[in-house]
């Protein structure tokens, strides 16, 4: 792959480094007449990179792989290559921390240029720099990497280059990228939504307080924690004057004299609520207190507004602040006693807090999140054009807030070219949704998709480092003069995916969904499936299941498909059952996601035909078997403690319990899944099958034995400590027993029934695509085909209707009763699975054998008004084309082109 003479290098610093940007250089000669032939770069890295040559940005990588390995991906260089000398600019990030989002490993850059016979490698003489662009210290982007802050300026400079130090990452197991390279599509802007003036926070503080409470381990790793800690900070104040604080993330009860402010939290700010936060500072100190309990994030940030600036000091050292442990079961110091207590006197007063782990303006979203409107300046950008728009100037300490509209939600690189006449800074707030009432309404439910963009006087692009969930950009900027913006744009990292199959109907909401399941997945993958482009980009297995359902019958991408599962294989931490997303670093494990992961395996051989794929993962699917069923108890139930039990994001649920009815379910559908493949291959698999399937029978007449209350004629949700079963009997968990067989026909016909008629049925209703998944698949397995696409219709149906591109991650029903907004993720493709069964019912095409070698076509009465129906479906050997037209109650004009007819 690489040639023995390429090296791993990096610089002189900690390859441990926190969030450090490295650049790069080799430099290259090109003859000619070597233009036209291949001109070549193949590159990993440890954790990302992006490259240049020649100034043009060629890609960005790599693609995910598990701990221990990494992708090595190749370019062609010669759309970018000119006659005579070339500079090629890496540009490499560390995290120095572990995310949600990728596999932790030290720093490493590995690379090598094939210019014909000519092979140019890294080595020690690579030249190398601390990207001068990116110095400041920024907060974390939620779990995943910091946010982006650019520095213009810093690409005048030419200083710094030192050679590089080789580095010994021989451990790492290198193989080449499984799937295409991001399709960089041009999505320009559509529309400008509204121009305003705005004040934004002038006091944006950030604490980094992971490392002093959690262990070496655990800083490189992305796990909750559950310490009890205080930060103390003196807020010194010139004046008397009031603050009001301005929504921010990060797991604190913030106290200020003694007052209980707010109890934010780092997964959204819906703590700050609609009502001002204020209170009164006094001229000089004020005491500044957060109390922290549980936490699954790096830092914590306090914004917000005060008439004249604010500093942030720590009383009793260096820096903004001072960290003390308490004990775990202490009861937490609140109120008046925060300012009489010695703090400097407890025990647990953490020494060496470093400097540079508190700073000011690192954390970007805020700025945008709190933002007040002053007037409206619409006119100023009356002359936008698609390529052209000239942000209005800042006044008197304001700034200008651009919001533009990209008409549709994608995953991608944000990108620009600038002309200032002065510096200034740019704030770009990437958000998926608004509401026009008729006041623009942002919806970032928690989102910390913003980056700052410092321009230097002249002409600049820029392409953002990270990809980014966006359909809408709000552009503050706070310089003195105008700032033209020419080719804003975002560049599609989806991975090459072209739709193959279609659908066409006479029914407009039909279509809108199938318009917009396309839409989800191609804006909610990357190299692999995700489970949303805005919030996490993350390899969920249930999420990516549900999704790969919809991809068989409309895109059939084989190769994302084979790579989600495959990364979870690979996995060396959990060679049980899989944790439920991968790569990662957060340790987590959600029982029933494991299940799915073994079902998705099936899934893609049902689909593709593919037995030998299917044999590679059976040591994987057989480990992950033998784990789960070791953890059954006396009564013959899956009984585990202390994981989380997610099933459904609905309101009333009872899932917190060793024994869940909704995992045996899926640990039913694990065996299934696996019995089936167990006998396509045969030998020793087949003989193991014969064993999964004897302990298929015992655990469901366990599960009939201890989860069925007679009573209510439906199954308990669990079965608390005591053994007594859960008042809950849940629509999601009895459709998921019914679908694994748990109940005969006539108990799941009857279940089935109560579910149609919604909470008056007597089952706790569902939440989210996540939960009414199950329903859908049991309708489906029963043939009621009405109750099915009159669910589609209301919830599908809505999503089409708010104006949404891409499926919601909940239903309106399943929030919280005082949610304004219907759903947190506007784009979770694993909404998407609704086109199974458009097309299973509306298209009337339906799989009935591996690989499609066999299927039929016979569409039925879905309740909806379809008359005229055109469509094609993928499968392995070629497109399936269908087309019927319906007179009366009849289909007529019946019409079908496969490969095989």
């Amino acid at each position: 792959m690489f040639d023995r003479k390429a090296q791993w290098i990096w610089d002189a610093s900690d390859r441990k480094t926190y969030h450090h940007y490295l650049q790069a250089r080799e430099t290259f000669t090109v003859p000619q007449a070597q233009l036209a032939n291949p001109i070549t770069l193949q590159i990993t890295a440890c954790s990302y990179y992006m490259v240049t040559l020649n100034g043009k940005v060629i890609g960005h990588g790599p693609a995910k792989s598990a701990h221990g390995k990494r992708s090595v991906d190749t370019y062609d260089l010669r759309p970018f290559a000119q006659r005579g000398e070339n500079e090629l600019i890496i540009t490499a990030l560390t995290v120095g921390a572990g995310t949600m989002t990728a596999a932790y490993e030290d720093a490493g850059l590995i690379f090598q240029i094939n210019v014909g016979k000519r092979i140019i490698v890294s080595d020690s003489k690579t030249q190398v720099r601390p990207d001068p662009t990116r110095k400041r210290p920024t907060s974390r982007r939620w779990i995943m990497p910091c946010v982006e802050d650019v520095d213009a300026a810093g690409l005048a400079k030419r200083s710094g280059w030192k050679n590089a130090t080789v580095i010994d990452a021989s451990a790492i197991q290198l193989y080449e990228r499984r799937v295409p390279l991001p399709s960089r599509e041009v999505l320009p802007v559509k529309r400008v939504v509204s121009c305003d003036a705005v004040k934004l926070p002038n006091v944006n503080v950030t604490f980094i307080v992971k490392p002093y409470l959690v262990d070496e381990k655990q800083r490189y790793r992305c796990n909750t924690y559950h310490t009890h800690a205080y930060l103390i900070s003196e807020i010194h104040s010139p004046i008397d004057q009031t603050f009001e604080l301005a929504p921010a993330l990060g797991n604190f009860a913030w106290w200020i004299n003694g007052k209980h402010m707010v109890d934010s939290n780092g997964w959204n700010t819906s703590a700050y609520g609609d009502k001002p936060i204020v209170v009164k500072l006094s001229k000089g100190k004020n005491l500044l207190v957060g109390i922290s309990r549980h936490s699954h994030h790096e830092d914590a940030c306090i914004c917000g507004h005060a008439d004249r600036p604010l500093t942030f000091k720590n009383p009793y050292g260096k820096g903004m602040f001072a960290l003390i442990l308490d004990e775990p079961d202490a009861k937490s110091i609140t109120g008046k006693k925060q300012l009489t207590t010695e703090w400097a006197a407890m025990p647990g007063m953490i020494k060496g807090v470093k400097p540079a782990h508190g700073f000011t303006d690192g954390a970007i979203q805020p700025f945008a999140e709190g933002a007040r409107v002053i007037k409206p300046l619409d006119a100023d950008v009356n002359t936008a054009t698609l390529d052209t728009l000239t942000l209005p100037a800042a006044k008197n300490g304001t700034a200008s807030r651009t919001i533009v509209d990209l008409g549709v939600l994608h995953n991608g690189y944000l990108c620009f070219d600038s002309e200032a006449h002065d510096d200034g800074r740019l704030i770009f707030s990437m958000f998926e949704a608004i509401r026009e009432d008729p006041q623009v309404m942002i919806h970032w439910p928690g989102i910390n998709n913003a980056l700052r963009y410092r321009v230097a006087k002249g002409r600049q692009s820029f392409e953002s480092f990270f990809a980014y969930g966006v359909r809408y950009i709000a552009i503050h900027h706070t310089g003195s003069k105008p700032v033209t913006l020419k080719n804003l744009r975002v560049l599609t990292a989806n991975c090459n995916m072209v739709a193959k199959g279609s659908l066409q109907t006479d029914n407009p909401i039909i279509n809108a969904i199938y318009k917009q399941g396309v839409q989800s997945q191609l804006s909610g993958m990357d190299d692999s499936y995700t489970d949303c482009p805005t919030f996490e980009q993350v390899n969920w297995n249930y999420d990516n299941r549900t999704t790969a359902l919809a991809n068989y019958v409309t895109f059939s991408s084989d190769a994302i498909t084979q790579n989600s599962i495959r990364l979870f294989s690979e996995d060396p931490h959990f060679q049980g059952m899989v944790r439920s997303q991968y790569p990662s670093d957060w340790e987590n494990f959600i029982p029933l996601w494991s299940f799915h992961w073994i079902m998705w395996v099936r899934d893609y051989w049902w689909h593709s035909g593919d037995a030998a794929f299917a044999k590679q993962m059976m040591p994987c699917i057989t480990r992950g078997l033998e784990h789960a069923l070791s953890l059954r108890d006396e009564r013959g139930l899956l009984s585990m403690p202390g994981v989380w039990h997610f099933v459904d994001w609905a309101q009333g649920r009872d899932d917190d319990h060793a024994v869940n009815a909704a995992e045996q379910g899926g640990l039913l559908g694990a065996l299934e899944a696996a019995i089936q493949l167990g006998q396509v291959l045969g030998k020793t698999f087949g003989k193991q099958a014969s064993q999964w399937q004897k302990q298929y029978d015992q655990l469901k007449a366990s599960i009939n034995e201890h989860l069925w209350c007679n009573e209510r004629q439906a199954y308990a949700d669990s079965l608390h400590a005591d053994g007594s079963p859960s008042p809950v009997s849940s629509m999601v968990t009895n459709a998921l027993l019914c679908l694994h067989g748990v109940a005969d026909e006539k108990r799941s016909r009857m279940l089935a029934q109560r579910m149609t008629k919604g909470p008056e049925g007597g089952l706790l209703d569902y939440g989210s695509p996540l939960g009414v998944f199950y329903m859908l698949e049991l309708y489906d397995q029963l043939e009621m085909i009405e109750p099915l696409f009159a669910i589609i219709a209301e919830h599908w149906g809505e999503m089409t209707l708010q104006g949404d591109t891409c499926g919601w991650e909940h239903f309106k029903k399943g929030r919280p009763a005082n949610a304004y907004w219907p759903t947190r993720s506007r784009c979770h493709p694993c909404s998407a699975v609704a086109l199974k069964y458009i097309i299973r019912w509306v298209l009337g095409v339906r799989q009935t054998a591996p690989g499609w070698k066999q299927f039929t076509v016979k569409p039925v009465d879905t309740g909806l008004p379809i008359h005229r129906v055109w469509g094609s479906v993928p499968s392995p050997e070629g497109l399936i084309r269908v087309s019927w037209g319906q007179n009366g109650d009849k289909i007529k004009q019946m019409n079908v082109i496969s490969p095989k007819i």
